[in-house]
């Protein structure tokens, strides 16, 4: 009994260190990515940060949806901070999430005018996580954010239940 609860974990922990470095995987989910972006579909959107966030931020905050026959395609959130810009958007295959990107771009800091100029941003942050049946496969983040924390030690739990929370705002905008 002890060897076969060795075997079988022996067996998780090769199948999970594979799926890790899955590069035909990683691959796939890029050109899915590529395909929705391409694609004509329908949006449906939410704007508000008090109804999308719980809280009211300094600038604005859109939720969008986007469908190909009533089938949730991608989510993106732009959410407007007092000093940056941050989006986040999700990819989704057959329902399961395959893809979350986030990025934060900052305000520049106008010296002359002591006031941050909102026309002009400079690129803080981007993060990338790959997702294979509801687990992150993969992981990029570069730079580090001003008005976020940098989600070093984001899950696929938290990510999957930020989700979750935009797809039951967007059902409920039908």
């Amino acid at each position: 009994m002890k060897y076969l609860a060795l075997l079988i974990f022996f067996m998780f922990s090769v199948s999970a260190l594979f799926a890790q470095n899955n590069p035909d995987r990683i691959t796939e989910i890029k050109k899915s990515v590529e395909l929705i972006n391409h694609k004509k579909l329908s949006i449906r959107t939410i704007s508000g940060s008090g109804e999308i966030l719980g809280e009211t931020t300094d600038g604005s905050a859109v939720l969008k949806g986007y469908y190909e026959n009533d089938n949730l395609r991608k989510i993106v959130l732009e959410v407007g901070l007092s000093t940056c810009k941050d989006v986040s958007q999700y990819f989704f295959e057959q329902g399961a999430l395959i893809f979350a990107y986030e990025k934060e771009d900052g305000f520049v800091y106008d010296e002359v005018k002591n006031d941050f100029d909102y026309h002009k941003t400079q690129h803080l942050m981007d993060c990338r996580f790959y997702f294979d049946h509801d687990k992150i496969i993969k992981t990029l983040i570069s730079g580090n954010a001003r008005c976020n924390v940098t989600p070093t030690g984001k899950t696929a739990v938290d990510i999957i239940n930020e989700c979750s929370r935009y797809i039951a705002l967007l059902n409920n905008k039908m």
